[in-house]
């Protein structure tokens, strides 16, 4: 549980066939916030779906996934649970703006996105962290992706 203080996102994974399953939730969500993770994404996962017998009485939350780990079920909308979750992490780049876009620099300096810029005879070559929506403006201008995770 201590490790879920570092996390980006955390599972809290339950035995949905159990009678017991919203009390075990709770009590996990109770430790998550005296552990100082409220500000976490927890994605409920209520595994061994496939032996709860009657749906209509079975535990039902929003934002739950249902999955059976047994018979490999619900593994596709889990993962798209994570990948909605998941922080957006700055992606770093190297561009070379025309001196006619030289106002997309000062739209990154404005958001804290500009790390340095240099005017060479070709137009304006910077050096950015950008998030998803800086990315746009300045994707058409790249030169150089600097971050090893991301692709652009």
């Amino acid at each position: 549980m201590e490790q879920a203080a570092t996390a980006d996102i955390i599972l809290n994974v339950c035995d949905a066939s159990s009678p017991e399953a919203r009390t075990h939730l709770d009590v996990t969500n109770e430790i998550l916030q005296s552990l100082g993770c409220g500000d976490r994404p927890v994605i409920p996962v209520l595994n061994k779906w496939d032996l709860v017998g009657d749906a209509d009485s079975a535990l039902h939350l929003t934002g739950a996934v249902r999955i059976s780990a047994l018979k490999n079920e619900g593994i596709p909308a889990l993962l798209q649970a994570i990948e909605d979750n998941l922080p957006v992490k700055p992606v770093d780049v190297t561009a070379l703006l025309p001196f006619a876009k030289t106002g997309i620099a000062a739209q990154l300096r404005k958001a804290g996105a500009l790390v340095s810029e240099e005017y060479v005879p070709e137009g304006l070559l910077i050096h950015a962290r950008v998030e998803p929506r800086e990315m746009a403006l300045i994707k058409p201008y790249i030169v150089e992706n600097n971050s090893e995770s991301e692709n652009v």
